[in-house]
């Protein structure tokens, strides 16, 4: 937030979305996902929190250079349209910042490895790869 006051937050699950409006307390928190859809703030300082499904398309912020993907989407096309919602013709922009956020955890590591190689990750897939090793 010192970088950039003006943030996107793309995040999976809503145990996630109740940590993140946690570590907010001195800023405008506003939110797009299944129980919310604010809509993209003006002010100078603020986080806009977006769960993946919500708002991986169909909408654009060029009110942002930066974004934070908090944790990994199991999605290769929500993962890379997430992306897009900054990376738009009309940004005034010059540089556009993602912060991506993984841990050394196998799951995550596994999902990293599935986007890196541009397809989605299934979990019961690998939970069984994982069994058999």
């Amino acid at each position: 937030m010192k970088m950039h006051p003006r943030l996107i937050i793309f995040y999976s699950f809503d145990y996630e979305l109740e940590i993140l409006r946690t570590l907010h307390k001195d800023v405008d928190v506003f939110e797009l996902n299944g129980h919310r859809h604010d809509d993209v703030p003006d002010g100078d300082r603020w986080v806009y929190l977006v769960q993946y499904v919500a708002g991986a398309e169909a909408w654009n912020c060029t009110k942002t250079d930066a974004m934070v993907l908090y944790s990994l989407t199991y999605s290769y096309k929500n993962f890379v349209q997430a992306q897009g919602r900054i990376d738009r013709l009309d940004t005034n922009f010059v540089s556009l910042f993602y912060y991506l956020l993984i841990t050394h955890s196998p799951i995550d590591r596994a999902i990293r490895k599935s986007l890196g190689e541009k397809r989605n990750f299934n979990e019961k897939k690998w939970l069984v790869e994982t069994e058999e090793k």
